[in-house]
């Protein structure tokens, strides 16, 4: 993962911590201002910790005056929360303002890496995604095959169904041994067949899983990736192909609906290649069957894609032709 994306989940975990003294140190003005004898009772708790530490130290266990001490802090917080109640203040308006009160927004608990860190750092995996919301929402748990049918399709020896039951078995095994290649097993998919069944929503499932595990993850259609190169390449902004290269997880979506010429055929190529050689998955669908694939794209990029992903059919009625419209089926592009 880039080095990046940790300084920027470290750097909001620092601008957190940060606030919350300045509001702690604040309002611990506000209040010894106002009722002195709470600095007093925050002075004592101070040489107690100490004390407390010192003796364990000393005795090497944690004795019976080590006891009394805390005891003592505990009767003094007492003490000072009820001098802020009887002051107008709540009891609580000392108490640490970190966000994450396992780690103190530190991102460290017991060693290791806190649910609030993880939480950051899927969030902003998801920010460089390029997914849109709707996108976001779609998980395997939300996947249903009760949206294909299971009466025999167009003599094909599987229902669609049967299909799509180990379609999604595939798929989910794919995100979540993502990172972890096994010999012998390509490392990519190719979804392809025709619109309406399911294949953008098994790519945001997917990509949700992989983020959630900590991967990057770009998802972009195959006419805007495109579109972004050729501006890189004219000089109109845009982005160049390393980002598409580079990243964890790519997913092309839609392979097919870009305007085909010799420029977007040599960097689907050298994006497609690239990624191969450095073991890189990808995701690729395309409402195209393999016959459309092999007359639209060069010898080449068809034997990158047969040879390297494993292809996966999705086929069957669309779902809001079989009765089943009422059940989003948007979400199932």
């Amino acid at each position: 993962m880039n080095n990046d994306i940790y300084a920027s989940v470290n750097k909001t975990l620092l601008q957190r911590r940060e606030r919350a003294v300045y509001e702690e140190n604040a309002r611990k003005m506000e209040v010894y201002s106002k009722v002195p004898q709470v600095k007093k009772a925050d002075e004592k708790l101070s040489r107690l910790v100490f004390d407390v530490f010192r003796r364990i130290q000393n005795t090497q266990n944690y004795d019976e005056g080590a006891q009394k001490l805390v005891h003592d802090f505990s009767e003094i917080e007492l003490f000072k929360k009820r001098l802020l109640a009887e002051n107008g203040f709540r009891p609580d308006y000392l108490d640490s303002l970190n966000i994450c009160k396992k780690c103190g927004d530190t991102g460290v608990y017991e060693g290791k890496r806190c649910e609030c860190y993880n939480k950051l750092l899927t969030d902003e995996l998801m920010r460089r995604s390029n997914m849109s919301e709707a996108l976001k929402s779609q998980t395997f748990d939300k996947f249903s095959l009760d949206f294909y049918s299971n009466k025999p399709y167009k003599n094909l020896p599987r229902t669609p169904r049967e299909n799509m039951n180990d379609v999604l078995k595939i798929v989910r095994k794919f995100a979540a041994g993502f990172g972890k290649p096994k010999k012998d097993e390509k490392n990519s998919l190719l979804f392809y067949g025709s619109p309406g069944l399911g294949k953008t929503f098994l790519s945001s499932a997917a990509a949700n899983e992989v983020m959630r595990r900590g991967y990057t993850v770009i998802y972009e259609s195959a006419g805007n990736i495109f579109s972004e190169l050729s501006d890189n390449q004219f000089g109109r902004g845009g982005s160049s192909a390393k980002q598409f290269i580079d990243v964890d997880l790519l997913i092309i979506d839609d392979l097919g609906t870009e305007f085909i010429n010799s420029f977007t055929e040599a960097e689907l190529f050298r994006i497609i290649n690239s990624r191969i050689l450095s073991e890189k998955s990808m995701i690729i669908s395309t409402n195209l069957l393999l016959n459309d694939i092999k007359s639209t794209y060069s010898e080449r990029i068809l034997s990158r894609l047969l040879g390297n992903f494993e292809a996966l059919r999705f086929f069957g009625e669309d779902p809001k032709e079989v009765g089943q419209s009422q059940l989003s089926f948007h979400q199932l592009k």
